[in-house]
């Protein structure tokens, strides 16, 4: 009897927490989405701006009270910017069935409000045309109160930079049809810096960050040279934290300390990684393969006390060249880097790489090769968007067991810039990336060839509200000998397409005009066009057309140019993805335009570009 009691209890737990669990589970989705009262901007209009839309094809976007309460503030924020300061938005739902829910805005836009008048009182440092430059204000234009406080944080940045650090910005005005603007500047005292005290250092010199910041005693206190101290100080390497800020000091208002509090990472530590990553086979004419990756790194930050950094690390690499040669043609390394930020006195990043590698030449069918090299490499960081770099680079191929590959060495001086201002670099949805590799290969350099290579790289993203992106990329590429008498590029280092990273109708490295097993190219176009369209959660779809032409010289790709427009090169095809937190994983079927009775399906990690 007991025993019987026992299970009957267990019974209603577990009934009640399915029952729970099902409520909880249980979610709506939106039919519709009504507004009421909008006679300036129109249904569509709003609708762009809300998180929680109406149904679009296969796209549902999942009923959230939060949401609902944040869309109608964003919506009486996007009245305010646009000038009627007084507008009001009310929200309901009401339930259809058993998982569809109807969204209402009820819209009292009331009157808007224009800018009749803008004065300024308290300018000194800052001259009012200046001022007037800044806040971007029209008489006449509806009064956008938000993006008037907007600009006022870039006014006040700017007294920031010539010692204004106690500045106050305050505007005036009387909300109505005519607005009369008031801006009510204090400026205060012009700051200068009394003296900086760095803080936290535990283990190294104070010198490793003295000669990093540009901060010095006397001058005026100058926002930008403190983020700048605070970005020059973390590219160290040195340190998990910086944060400067200003103190005050003994002598007054009119002075300021600056206090550089920093936290040091472990000097040695043992680093481990994996995940996705994009492998570069020997051949670079290739395009990257995706594939899957893990290594360890043994890093000392501060070799016997100086400010070089180390790391000794073993990786494998295990590219996925085609879905039926998963986890095979790994790749083995192991490197001993050696990098500092000042070279000779001079703030240049500097890297020195000494690597050995064994494995899969992805280019070449069923090739194993060892090589090993160094690399010399600057760098100089233009902005957070723009970087240079540039170096030399020695490397040796050691293995002799095949005839397809000779031995030979290479001495080379390359130079990299790219410009990339995208939003996301896992999931590009908006910006653009361009890259320039001027590579120039013997020469007085030495090695077994002489010949240069340049590449050009240029990417665009659009996005809308539906969060569907239109990714396009244009790559072209061009190399030849130096002379008629240097002996002839090598296949390793010709161009080559095909794979989930370029066209996708064909394997890695091997596409061919003629159809034969490709021998590369020197003359590289490659184009891609993608459609990247969310669907639910973590999955997606993409559509896209791959085209590109190889050819071997000039009249080549002349005769390939003339076919291109015919279909020949081109691919179309979708791919499945599934987002994760290592980025992209993409399933794809791509039919050549030439060849629709052979379709190709491949497997790639991250995005093709």
């Amino acid at each position: 009897m007991r025993l019987n009691k026992v299970f009957l209890l267990l019974f209603i737990i577990l009934s009640v927490s399915q029952v729970f669990s099902q409520i909880k589970d249980h979610r709506y989705y939106v039919s519709s989405v009504i507004f009421e009262g909008n006679k300036t901007f129109s249904d569509r209009k709003l609708q762009k701006i809300i998180r929680q839309k109406k149904p679009f094809l296969f796209k549902y976007s999942e009923f959230n009270r939060r949401s609902l309460k944040l869309d109608a503030i964003t919506l009486k924020n996007f009245y305010a910017s646009e000038g009627f300061l007084t507008a009001s938005v009310s929200e309901k739902f009401e339930v259809i069935g058993e998982e569809r829910v109807n969204i209402f805005f009820e819209i009292n836009e009331g009157d808007l409000s224009t800018l009749k008048s803008f004065t300024i009182n308290g300018e000194e440092a800052l001259s009012e045309k200046k001022i007037r430059k800044y806040l971007n204000l029209k008489i006449g234009a509806p009064f956008n109160q938000i993006k008037i406080r907007q600009n006022i944080l870039k006014l006040q940045r700017e007294y920031q930079k010539i010692g204004k650090l106690l500045v106050q910005i305050n505007e005036s005005y009387i909300p109505n049809e005519d607005i009369d603007l008031l801006l009510i500047i204090q400026e205060g005292p012009t700051v200068k810096i009394d003296e900086v005290i760095i803080d936290g250092l535990l283990n190294l010199d104070t010198s490793f960050v003295e000669r990093e910041h540009v901060l010095k005693s006397g001058m005026i206190y100058d926002i930008e040279l403190i983020e700048l101290s605070q970005q020059r100080i973390f590219e160290t390497g040195l340190f998990s934290m910086v944060n400067i800020y200003p103190v005050a000091s003994e002598k007054g208002e009119e002075w300021s300390n600056v206090r550089i509090e920093i936290k040091e990472f472990n000097q040695r530590e043992f680093l481990s990684d994996g995940g996705y990553y994009l492998i570069q086979s020997r051949s670079e004419g290739a395009e990257p393969v995706p594939g899957l990756g893990i290594s360890g790194e043994l890093r000392d930050r501060s070799l016997m006390g100086t400010a070089v950094k180390t790391g000794l690390k073993a990786s494998i690499e295990s590219p996925i060249r085609d879905v039926n040669r998963l986890l095979q043609d790994n790749i083995y390394g192991i490197e001993l880097n050696l990098s500092q930020m000042w070279f000779f006195g001079l703030r240049i990043p500097t890297n020195i790489k000494f690597y050995y590698k064994h494995g899969a030449e992805l280019t070449q069918a069923d090739e194993v090769l060892d090589w090993m090299g160094a690399d010399l490499t600057f760098e100089k960081k233009y902005s957070r968007y723009s970087t240079l770099r540039g170096g030399l680079r020695w490397i040796n191929i050691l293995t002799d067991e095949t005839n397809s590959i000779e031995n030979e060495q290479e001495s080379g001086f390359r130079i990299f810039y790219r410009f990339r201002n995208t939003d996301n670099p896992l999931y590009p949805t908006q910006g653009s990336y361009f890259s320039i590799r001027p590579w120039l290969v013997g020469s007085f350099l030495g090695g077994t060839r002489d010949y240069y290579r340049v590449e050009l790289d240029y990417r665009r993203y659009f996005s809308n509200r539906s969060k569907w992106v239109l990714a396009m990329r244009t790559k072209l590429g061009r190399m030849d000998r130096l002379t008629s008498q240097s002996d002839e590029i090598p296949p390793l280092e010709l161009f080559y397409l095909g794979g989930s990273t370029s066209m996708r109708g064909w394997r890695d490295g091997l596409y061919s005009a003629s159809g034969n097993i490709t021998e590369g190219g020197v003359i590289k176009l490659l184009v891609n066009c993608e459609l990247r369209i969310p669907l639910k959660g973590i999955i997606g779809v993409n559509l896209f057309a791959d085209g590109g032409i190889l050819a071997v010289d000039s009249s080549d790709f002349e005769d390939q140019w003339n076919e291109w427009f015919n279909g020949q090169g081109w691919d179309v095809g979708l791919e499945l993805s599934i987002a994760t937190p290592l980025g992209p994983v993409r399933i794809s079927y791509a039919v050549p335009l030439t060849l629709p009775e052979e379709p190709h399906f491949s497997l790639g990690l991250m995005n093709a570009f």
